[in-house]
């Protein structure tokens, strides 16, 4: 779990150089379904040009969920590695417990000035309790605050 965190640090820095222009952006709000929104929730993405932390805070059914990671972006594709939590009104939560999320999908820019991104994704989800991995997907819909002049 540390090399992948650790992995994932140094590619949002390699990436960071690699851009050698000032951010666009420094937080990302959103709304949308999928495990990057803690299922059916929100999202916030702090970071620069849709690489960063990820939050995401959801529920569905009897359960709140909770989503925390790293998002690497390149144009107009992204990559996810994140934690989701499932809190339930219950001790046994089967598949619904935690799980380990890896996601991969499209930033599609919407609009003139490009601050608001539709986010297409799929991926897997490893649960930690009966360590069944199963594909999930997300359709998401994030505005960009904060915005910098170049």
């Amino acid at each position: 779990m540390k090399k992948v965190i650790l992995l994932t640090l140094f590619l949002i820095h390699l990436m960071s150089i690699l851009a050698q222009d000032k951010p666009k952006s420094i937080i990302e709000l959103g709304g949308g379904v999928g495990p990057n929104y803690g299922v059916i929730g929100g999202k916030m993405l702090l970071g620069y040009k849709g690489n960063g932390i990820l939050f995401g805070i959801g529920a569905f059914e009897d359960y709140n969920y909770t989503n925390i990671g790293v998002q690497i972006s390149l144009i107009h594709l992204f990559a996810s590695f994140s934690r989701l939590e499932a809190i339930g009104s219950n001790e046994y939560q089967g598949d619904n417990g935690t799980a380990s999320v890896f996601m991969f999908g499209g930033r599609i820019p919407l609009g003139k000035n490009n601050r608001i991104i539709l986010d297409p994704s799929m991926g897997v989800a490893k649960y930690d309790y009966t360590q069944n991995t199963d594909p999930v997907f997300g359709l998401g819909i994030s505005y960009k605050l904060l915005v910098k002049k170049d």
